[in-house]
């Protein structure tokens, strides 16, 4: 919830975009997703990371700045 403009937002955590099984099964869930009204961009927050780039805590805080504060 970004506290200021009251917005929720979704975050999902693609923790595994190194595996092919894990990405088709991710690409069938952001269908579930916006077929239930939640956007990428929007109101769904994405972040990933593969075995060879993994994700920052500067990534993340920024994340955070630009959505949730």
């Amino acid at each position: 919830l970004n506290v200021r403009t009251r917005q929720e937002f979704y975050w999902e955590h693609c923790g595994k975009m190194s595996d092919s099984e894990y990405t088709g099964n991710m690409t069938r869930r952001l269908r579930q997703f916006a077929a239930a009204g939640i956007i990428t961009g929007k109101n769904l927050i994405l972040t990933m990371e593969t075995d060879t780039a993994p994700l920052s805590i500067k990534e993340v805080e920024q994340v955070i700045k630009i959505f949730l504060v």
